[in-house]
């Protein structure tokens, strides 16, 4: 799991790179520096463990509760300035960010609890039934294989 979320961090501190360069003067732009605590592991481990299917699921596991909450929060702006940024779990088994002295949550971050199906998260985030990236897309099953 540290193997896997030494990984993950190493992509989103590039990713964050990539855009505050693109934003700003990319000499002055501060890293962003990733941690996580002793629970977001131990929740990745628990969700992730699976011997049948080797490290699939800890991977699965470290995109949904790691890299996902991270990589909103980059798109948002949240996470713009660079510095100590810690992936934390909060009472209620919610993924957090505690970045520059405040908590920030992700609005489709994932719940420990849940099984993080697409209505559970729309209505997480008050988004209307079909909004997102493939509004009016077919289904995945309907469409026709050549």
């Amino acid at each position: 799991v540290q193997l896997a979320l030494g990984d993950a961090a190493a992509r989103a501190a590039y990713a964050h790179g990539e855009v505050a360069g693109q934003r700003s003067n990319a000499a002055q732009a501060l890293p962003l520096e990733l941690s996580w605590t002793a629970d977001l592991a131990k929740l990745i481990l628990g969700h992730g463990a699976d011997v049948a299917y080797g490290a699939r699921p800890v991977r699965r596991a470290v995109q949904r509760f790691f890299e996902d909450p991270l990589a909103e929060l980059m798109v948002s702006g949240a996470l713009t300035q660079g510095g100590p940024a810690v992936v934390d779990l909060e009472a209620g088994s919610s993924v957090v960010v505690r970045y520059g002295g405040t908590t920030l949550r992700a609005s489709l971050t994932a719940v420990a609890q849940s099984s993080g199906s697409r209505q559970q998260l729309e209505a997480a985030a008050s988004l209307p039934a079909g909004a997102g990236p493939n509004a009016g897309a077919p289904p995945k099953a309907a469409m026709a294989v050549s």
